[in-house]
């Protein structure tokens, strides 16, 4: 009990001192997003075709994380549809130039630089989304208006340029892996595996930046996706979703790179397409492995839908811009707390219906208050089947994480503090046995379809016909725990037109024609 109080009180000490700590941190945010194609080979022709949505990963992220942040940038070209989405921050973009990412990084150098003299710390966010390439005899880069950032620019002319105390580094991009794979990586030309692109990118990238963390985003087929859906990269839109709390898996407010890395996998778990999957390339800070990318009490002008439950399923929210903000899949017997933006429209759907919010700033709702009604039936097209079948499938919680955690073949990750496990009920059996709560659910009711209980019946009748005298009666019925509509049916098929008292336990007692127990077969004697 006293070892048990003093992890307890030690786990409330951290994360007391993380918030204060965050809450003296000063955050930066350079958020950029470029549809355009990576420059064209030497046929002066590019073989990739623009994107739609990455001016829309950028003004999310940016829309998001400027709430929390002391400065922040956005570097894109909206295009007419991402305007009319995102009006709050069209005037606020530049171009996302080569040039101008110079320009911001010297600019922060000088809040960073005014952070450090005054003893503040600081931290940087840097999100990317947009083309990669990886063009024969040139180095990987990503794709700006008037250049391209390459890996030697990215260590040189930015890490290297922001003394702040973390940088977390997000780029949902083609062929990102290959950005920030160490700089002799090239030195012999080999086919590396997905694994081996993990290795590199888990133990040997950004090596010599250990105040530098990565979520770095990339499919099996090194392209990475955009979907309709979403109308957001796939990595984005998940990425955002972790971010605003579906990855809290503790429900503590802060969102750490395990949390986060867990969160992602679960996601893409059950999307049955290799060419649809994402890969998902982690690497938290060498230099604190548990430190915080959000601290969520931080956001000055958001809310909080809370204890959303694993009842809810399959979860997602839009606003009244028609952006999709998250999704989430609650696991059995675990709650998760989203952070909304405040003052605007927002639209829930769940399994459950559907509900219309509108929330101010620091005002937290109860899941359980929401007035749900009846979700309107909504089919798209068979193209995205697989993402619709897979994203989101797997519910996200505490058992989810710790086995996702603890399967994980690296040190990097240290696990965020958890309440104890309660003993074994309906909604947590079969998590000893190494599964999740969602596939033990699911096993115990395919085992409850095969069950049958016997039924064993008697009686006594007053025969109708004269001279009939009592007639005795024994029945025996096999029915299913939970019957079907074929058993009624039989039931009703074989009433017999006799008067008799109903006796308790009776499968169907002779001579009632409405009986409310359905046998799936049987015999009576007399």
């Amino acid at each position: 009990m006293n070892a048990r109080f003093g992890a307890v009180v030690a786990s409330l000490l951290f994360c007391l001192w993380s918030h204060l700590a965050w809450a003296s941190t000063s955050v930066y945010v350079l958020a950029i997003g470029y549809n355009g194609g990576p420059p064209a080979g030497p046929s002066g022709e590019s073989n990739e075709a623009p994107l739609r949505y990455a001016d829309d990963d950028a003004a999310s992220f940016y829309e998001f994380a400027r709430d929390f942040s002391r400065e922040a940038r956005l570097l894109t070209l909206m295009d007419a549809d991402t305007q009319s989405r995102f009006p709050r921050v069209v005037a606020e973009a530049r171009p996302p130039t080569l040039t101008e990412l110079r320009a911001q990084v010297r600019q922060l150098r000088r809040f960073l630089d005014d952070d450090r003299a005054r003893g503040n710390e600081s931290t940087v966010l840097f999100f990317y989304s947009g083309h990669g390439s990886r063009a024969k005899g040139a180095p990987p880069s990503l794709t700006l208006l008037d250049g391209t950032l390459t890996r030697d620019v990215l260590y040189d002319e930015v890490l290297s340029e922001l003394p702040a105390r973390y940088i977390h580094l997000f780029i949902d991009a083609c062929y990102a892996e290959a950005i920030v794979r160490p700089r002799d990586a090239d030195a012999v030309a080999v086919d590396l595996t997905e694994s081996d692109i993990a290795h590199y990118a888990a133990h040997t990238t950004l090596a010599r930046f250990p105040n530098v963390g990565a979520m770095v985003a990339a499919s099996t087929s090194s392209q990475t996706h955009e979907w309709d859906v979403y109308r957001h990269g796939v990595f984005t839109h998940e990425l955002l979703s972790g971010l605003r709390g579906g990855a809290d898996v503790n429900v503590d407010g802060r969102v750490e790179y395990s949390e986060l890395y867990a969160f992602l996998a679960s996601a893409n778990r059950d999307v049955s397409d290799s060419r649809a999957r994402l890969s998902v390339v982690a690497r938290p800070p060498a230099a604190n492995a548990r430190v915080a990318i959000v601290d969520l009490a931080q956001l000055k002008s958001a809310a909080r839908i809370a204890g959303i439950p694993s009842s809810a399923g399959q979860l997602y929210l839009e606003d009244q811009f028609g952006n999709r903000l998250a999704d989430v899949h609650v696991e059995a017997g675990a709650q998760l707390a989203l952070t909304v933006p405040a003052d605007r429209r927002l639209y829930l759907r769940c399994r459950s219906g559907e509900a219309e919010v509108l929330l101010r700033a620091d005002q937290t709702l109860a899941f359980d208050r929401l007035t749900l009604e009846p979700p309107a039936a909504r089919m798209r097209g068979v193209m995205d089947l697989a993402m619709r079948r897979g994203l989101f499938t797997t519910g996200f919680g505490p058992n989810y994480y710790r086995g996702f955690i603890d399967q994980t073949q690296t040190s990097q990750f240290v696990s965020v503090p958890l309440p104890e496990p309660d003993a074994p009920n309906e909604t947590t059996n079969g998590a000893g046995l190494g599964l999740t709560a969602d596939v033990a659910e699911r096993k115990a009711k395919s085992s409850q379809r095969g069950l049958r209980a016997l039924y064993v019946a008697g009686g006594a009748a007053e025969g109708v016909g004269r001279g009939l005298g009592p007639v005795m009666a024994l029945r025996f019925g096999l029915r299913p725990i939970e019957p079907t509509g074929f058993p009624a049916w039989a039931a009703a098929l074989s009433a017999r037109k006799q008067v008799a008292a109903p006796t308790p336990c009776t499968a169907e007692a002779p001579g009632r024609a409405r009986s409310s127990s359905r046998p799936l077969w049987g015999f009576h004697t007399s």
